[in-house]
């Protein structure tokens, strides 16, 4: 079977995961998987080396749209699924489904609400299937009038991430993008805070500089603080296991967390605002913290719990990678595709 995936964004994301967990899994059902995305980009450099099939094409701006769609069809003889993770590729998707005879899916993972027009309506229900990455864009999906809507939230690899003991020196851990819609404001303010009362806390944070270089906003954190860089998956492995719990002060965006399932499925709960996905998925003082965004007093408060009430964070902890064996292991995230696409092929 030849795949199509088209995910032009130029970034490697929760997105960005999320298609290469789903390529994965066509790629292990022993299909032949096109993918095409950006040159020279972060998602390009990412998929380099793996056994996608990459086809080049320019960014999403509208401006680039025919260039693509001639670039998709020259470079393309035979496909039988186009998958399409942004609303542009399924613009793309959407005209490339009559050349190629192909079934069309959108994925949707995306963070911003359904724009609810004429378009958006007839090339949704063009689709052959509709996967929302959370139950809150399936209920903004359903506004299309479209009801038959899958719900696969992303799994991670236990094998990746095993369950490890905490640390001996209690430790907070930062891993996010130093980004303003990451928050990292609210989390220098917090941490100071909280050094005033307890000085020798140690605190290691590590992401790409987006908003941020890392020079400029060390001096910050008047504390004890380490900066690890952008980290590749064993440096994550590393950083995850010398931290006793996770921060994530997300003021917007996570449709889908990547970083929040490596902190569960190593043992590790967090304290995180309520954006995106998160309200879904954690269970208040039962695998983790939610506090509302903004709020560096209330992430203040909860920092001291923990750090007061060490047993807890184990206990969170534990019930956070069991959560992660029954529900969002990579194994189940390729069941619940199984269930949808071994329908489509039988």
């Amino acid at each position: 079977m030849n795949i199509l995936i088209i995910c032009d964004i130029p970034w490697f994301s929760g997105l960005s995961h999320y298609a290469i967990e789903v390529g994965e899994y066509f790629l292990k059902e022993g299909s032949t998987v096109y993918w095409a995305t950006e040159t020279d980009s972060d998602l390009w450099k990412k998929l380099e080396g793996n056994k996608f099939k990459l086809i080049p094409i320019k960014s999403r701006k509208s401006k680039h749209f025919f260039y693509n769609l001639r670039t998709l069809k020259k470079s393309l003889k035979e496909i039988d699924k186009i998958l399409c993770f942004t609303g542009s590729s399924l613009t793309l998707g959407y005209f490339l489904k009559k050349r190629f005879k192909s079934e069309l899916f959108r994925f949707r993972t995306e963070a911003f609400g359904v724009k609810n027009n004429f378009f958006n309506r007839l090339i949704y229900k063009r689709c052959n299937g509709v996967i929302a990455g959370n139950k809150k864009i399936r209920d903004e999906l359903r506004t299309l009038g479209i009801e038959k809507i899958n719900v696969i939230y992303a799994g991670v690899d236990l094998s990746d991430f095993p369950g490890m003991p905490l640390p001996d020196e209690l430790t907070i851990g930062y891993l996010g993008r130093l980004d303003h819609v990451k928050g990292i404001e609210i989390l220098w303010d917090a941490m100071n805070l909280i050094w005033n009362q307890f000085p020798d806390l140690k605190l290691n944070i590590a992401g790409r500089e987006v908003n941020y270089k890392w020079s400029e906003i060390a001096s910050r954190f008047n504390g004890p603080v380490k900066y690890w860089g952008y980290l590749n998956r064993k440096e994550v492995k590393q950083f995850i296991k010398a931290s006793s719990f996770g921060i994530i002060t997300s003021t917007g965006s996570e449709a889908t967390s990547r970083v929040l399932l490596e902190w569960w499925a190593s043992g590790r709960p967090v304290i995180s605002t309520s954006v995106g996905i998160f309200p879904e998925l954690i269970e208040n003082n039962t695998n983790s913290i939610i506090i509302n965004p903004n709020d560096s007093k209330s992430l203040t408060a909860e920092i001291i719990k923990f750090l007061e009430n060490e047993k807890n964070i184990e206990k969170l902890g534990n019930s956070a990678r069991e959560k992660i064996e029954k529900e969002l292991s990579k194994e189940i995230f390729n069941k619940e595709l199984s269930l949808i696409f071994s329908k489509k092929t039988e």
